[in-house]
């Protein structure tokens, strides 16, 4: 998605974070966080409010982030968080390859 999006970009970071900026004035960064002790992803986004994260757990059948309150795909709604924005109105541009 960076060589679509003017201003995009992924830092990892040494405190075990992820920090995915979109280059867009006033736009929050997602973050991920590890918290290695316990084996859990928090995902935090503008996108679903501020002051509100999510914290996934490794599936270890499947390999998948899932939701320890809902079950749901972290994967599934990283990709709607980054292109579920449209275009036309200031969105991004194609699709995250993970």
């Amino acid at each position: 998605m960076a060589a679509v999006n003017e201003g995009f970009s992924c830092v990892a970071s040494v405190d075990h974070k992820l920090l995915i900026t979109t280059g867009r004035a006033g736009e929050e960064p997602w973050v991920l966080e590890g918290d290695l002790a316990n084996g859990l992803l928090t995902y935090s986004s503008f996108k679903v409010g501020e002051g509100v994260s999510t914290k996934y757990r490794r599936d270890v059948a499947t390999g998948a982030w899932v939701g320890t309150e809902d079950g749901h795909f972290l994967l599934e709604l990283l990709t709607r968080d980054l292109i579920h924005n449209n275009p036309s109105k200031g969105g991004l541009r194609g699709f995250p390859m993970f």
